[in-house]
C-alpha cells in the first residue's frame, strides 16, 4: 500500500458511517495538522522577582507587586482596596470582584504584608486613618498652583 492510497483511505474512512458503530480514526494525524506544542509554565524565578523587588522605587511598589504575584488579583481590584479589607492576621485582603462586585477575602503572602507594613509607616503622617479609606496613595508631593 503506498501513502497516496493510505491518504485516499483515511478520506473515506466514516464516508458511510454506521450510527451503531464507533467512528473509526485514521493511522496517522493528517496533513497540515501538527501536534500542539507544550507551553512552558509561566513564571519568574526567585533570583529575578528579588531583583526585581530590589530596582522597584518604594515599599508601595514593592508592596503591590508582592500583592499582585502572591494574590493573583485583578489590577483594579488590587487598587479598589480600601483599609478595613485588610486582615494581616489571617493574611489575606478583601476585594471587590470585577463581574458579581461581590467582596472576596483572597489569600496573600506574608511577604506582601511586610511591605504593605513598611510602606504604611512610610506615608503615616500623609494618609488618613479611616477605615473605608483607600489603602494605596499616591507618593508624589502636593503641587501648590
Amino acid at each position: 500500500m503506498t501513502a497516496d492510497t493510505k491518504r485516499a483511505e483515511d478520506e473515506h474512512l466514516n464516508a458511510h458511517h454506521n450510527p451503531m458503530h464507533a467512528f473509526r480514526h485514521p493511522t496517522r494525524r493528517a496533513p497540515y495538522q501538527p501536534k500542539e506544542p507544550r507551553r512552558a509554565p509561566r513564571g519568574i524565578p526567585d533570583q529575578a522577582f528579588n531583583e526585581l523587588l530590589a530596582a522597584l522605587p518604594s515599599h508601595r511598589d514593592r508592596a503591590l507587586v508582592a500583592f499582585y504575584i502572591s494574590a493573583g488579583p485583578r489590577a483594579s481590584e488590587l487598587l479598589g482596596v480600601t483599609r478595613d479589607r485588610v486582615s494581616p492576621g489571617d493574611q489575606t485582603i478583601g476585594v471587590i470582584r470585577k463581574g458579581s462586585q461581590a467582596l472576596q477575602w483572597i489569600p496573600a503572602s506574608s511577604d506582601a504584608f511586610v511591605w504593605l507594613r513598611l510602606y504604611q509607616q512610610q506615608i503615616r503622617p500623609q494618609a488618613l486613618d479611616g477605615p473605608e479609606e483607600p489603602l494605596w496613595w499616591t507618593l508624589r508631593a502636593r503641587s501648590d498652583r
